[in-house]
């Protein structure tokens, strides 16, 4: 009886040790639920060589989101011109950022806003076009 005791009594720690060691999970992401709000940049405007695109974008979430991406790209040859990320680890945050146009041609470029939910990949994406010109 006593083997059979400690036998429980071991196996239940363990048990406990190993589910309270978890890792964060994927389950219950939920892209649908990050709320991603952009001010500005104004997607009607055209920018031109040299001016500003200023960037400015509230995020939330139901929980603590790990972080954002932002990209913009050029639509016509995929190439990435501008990159910036940062690490949060809160529910809200206020992206503020700003690229200066280096287009010498005119130009169809995507804004990528990424939402990192969790490090395993949940994410959620926001995409607005803008046109530049030389």
């Amino acid at each position: 009886m006593k083997k059979t005791l400690l036998g429980f009594l071991l196996s239940s720690f363990i048990i406990v040790g190993l589910v309270s060691c978890q890792k964060d999970s994927v389950v219950g992401a939920d892209p649908s639920k990050v709320t991603i709000n952009v001010s500005s940049p104004d997607v009607s405007h055209i920018f031109h060589n040299g001016e500003t695109i200023n960037i400015v974008s509230d995020v939330s979430y139901i929980s603590t989101l790990v972080g954002y991406d932002l990209y913009i790209t050029n639509r016509t040859t995929g190439d990435t011109l501008y990159r910036q990320g940062q690490d949060e680890n809160k529910d809200q945050f206020t992206i503020t950022q700003s690229w200066v146009d280096t287009c010498t041609v005119p130009t169809h470029l995507q804004l990528t806003i990424l939402a990192k939910i969790n490090k395993y990949g949940a994410a959620a994406t926001k995409l607005f076009y803008l046109e530049a010109q030389p």
